[in-house]
Formats: C-alpha cells, structure tokens, sequence
C-alpha cells in the first residue's frame, strides 16, 4: 500500500513538474512494482483487432517503452507496445522505429523499422510511420506523440502459402526525451 501511495504522490509532482494535463498514475489493475501505463496503439492487422500498451519502466533513470533518442545522430521515435495489461508478457511486442528529418516534428519519418513478435516468418513490408503531434514540454524528461503506422506483413518463406496482412493503427502515448 506504501508503494502505491508514494506512486501515486511521484506522478502528481511530475505531472505538476511538466505541466501535462494527465499525471502518470499506477494503473488500476496494476499492483505495487507494476509499470504505470503511458499510452497504447490500437488498430487491426489482417482485419483482425489488436492492441498494444507502452509502460514506463523507469526507476531513477531512462527506461520507458516509448521514446524519443538522441545521441550525436539524428531523431529517433521508439514505440515498444506490451500486452494490454501485462508488460511482462513478451508474446507478440510490438516495436517501431522511425528517424525525424531533423528535429521531432509532425510528419513522415524515414527509415521505418517495424516488427510484431519475433516474426513468425513474416516481415513488414512498405512500413509508415506518421507523427500527428509531438510535444516536448520545456524542463522535462516527458512529452507526448500520437500518429499512425501501417504495413503489410508478407511470409519471408516462399514455402508459407498465407496472404499479407495489412498492419493499421494508432498510437497515442507519452514519450521520455534521451539525450
């Protein structure tokens, strides 16, 4: 109960810290050590619903699923989606990545990296990733994105006699800022 407690009474002063309008609370169904929650992406893949969450892993240093790099290089956006619910479960992850050209701004971003899972024998195909609005507040470690990514799944394996599945969904997340 302590634990969640002082979780709760952190996010406050970060939210108060960064001036977002939503503080970073320990998700309900989440219990004392659980990741609070920063965002989800949400869409279909094969006309099948799926859904994915991003969890800030952070304890005393950078470590959220979802983030914006930046190390002597060009922009980065990483989206690493979890379970609904169980970011512990490492069935089916999701992760994205995408290079800004130049400083984060909303836009298509290049060199786009997507994959679901280990694979399963499929690969993206034509991935797009699109960012709708990015926000960096001033004096903080945490902004916000939301935007689309799509792609088509094919088999890597000739011998897989299955059709592409089209990958499209949103994402609306808070991001941490490295570096």
């Amino acid at each position: 109960m302590r634990v969640a407690v002082a979780a709760l009474l952190l996010a406050g002063c970060v939210a108060a810290q960064t001036g977002l309008e939503e503080p970073v609370v320990v998700p309900p169904d989440g219990g004392p050590g659980d990741p609070p929650k920063m965002g989800e992406v949400t869409g279909t893949l094969g006309g099948t619903a799926v859904a994915w969450e991003t969890f800030d892993f952070s304890i005393g240093a950078f470590d959220a699923s979802a983030w914006v790099e930046h190390f002597d290089g060009p922009f980065r956006l990483h989206i690493h989606g979890y379970t609904p619910g169980d970011p512990k479960s490492p069935a089916d992850r999701l992760r994205v990545t995408g290079t800004f050209a130049g400083a984060p701004a909303r836009g298509a971003l290049r060199a786009v990296g997507i994959t679901i899972g280990e694979g399963g024998g499929f690969a993206a195909q034509s991935p797009v990733l699109v960012v709708e609005r990015i926000e960096a507040p001033e004096g903080s470690g945490y902004g916000r994105a939301s935007g689309r990514i799509t792609a088509s799944f094919c088999p890597t394996n000739p011998a897989i006699l299955a059709p592409c599945r089209l990958l499209n969904a949103r994402f609306t997340t808070r991001v941490q800022f490295n570096g």
